[in-house]
């Protein structure tokens, strides 16, 4: 009887061992996913800078030809 107790008691620790490792992988699985989510979201923020720096750099650039173009028209004198 001594033999079956202790197979039983081997069976139990066994079976807590294995809950244990299907608890911390649910847990590593949830975090893989907030990981990926949070990947998702800075990509998508960074597309968003990428296209704010180009417009900028576009309204920059028609800015400065609208100046030159205006400044060259005022201060031209002709030929000499």
């Amino acid at each position: 009887m001594n033999d079956n107790q202790d197979r039983r008691e081997g069976l139990d620790a066994l079976a807590a061992e294995i809950a244990a490792i299907h608890r911390e992988n649910e847990r590593r699985d949830k975090m893989i996913h907030e990981l990926a989510s949070d990947i998702k979201e800075l990509l998508a923020l960074a597309n968003k800078s990428k296209g704010a720096i180009w417009v900028g750099m576009s309204i920059a650039s028609v800015l400065g030809g609208l100046v030159s173009f205006a400044m060259n028209h005022i201060t031209f004198k002709g030929p000499m």
